[in-house]
C-alpha cells in the first residue's frame, strides 16, 4: 500500500534493506530534474484528447527510461512536467554528472520524438 503514495524506486530502496517504511529525512546533497513541455496548452488547444494521452505517454517513457539508465528516481509527473531526483534514496556518486548526462540525453531523445511526429505529419513544437 506504500507505493500508492511513494515512487516505485523508494519502494524497491526499503524493501533491499528489509527496513520499515518510517518518516524521517537524512541530509544529502541531491541534484534535482524538473522540466514541462514547451506550449503545451497550445499543443493541447489543437489536439483531440486521445492524441495528447498518446504524446504524453510517449515521451513520459522516453524521457523515464533515460531518468533510470542514469541512476535518477522518477518522482512525480506534474500534468506535463517531470520531477526526478539523484543520490536520493539511493546513493549515487557522481549523481550532478548523471543528472546533467540524463538532461542532455533527453533533449536528444526528444529531437528524435520531433522527428517521428514530423514523418507522420504531427506538427508538435
Amino acid at each position: 500500500s506504500f507505493a500508492k503514495f511513494t515512487p516505485l524506486e523508494v519502494v524497491r530502496h526499503f524493501l533491499s534493506l528489509g527496513a520499515e517504511a518510517k518518516l524521517g529525512v537524512s541530509q544529502r546533497d541531491v541534484s534535482i530534474f524538473f522540466s514541462d513541455i514547451a506550449g503545451f496548452t497550445t499543443i493541447c488547444e489543437g489536439t483531440p484528447p486521445v492524441k495528447v494521452l498518446s504524446l504524453l505517454s510517449e515521451y513520459f517513457e522516453a524521457m523515464v527510461t533515460v531518468i533510470v539508465e542514469e541512476q535518477g528516481t522518477m518522482l512525480e509527473f506534474i500534468g506535463d512536467a517531470i520531477l526526478a531526483v539523484w543520490n536520493a534514496p539511493n546513493s549515487v556518486t557522481d549523481h550532478s554528472v548523471r543528472a546533467i548526462t540524463a538532461s542532455l540525453r533527453m533533449n536528444e531523445a526528444l529531437i528524435e520524438l520531433r522527428r517521428g511526429w514530423v514523418g507522420k505529419g504531427e506538427n508538435h513544437h
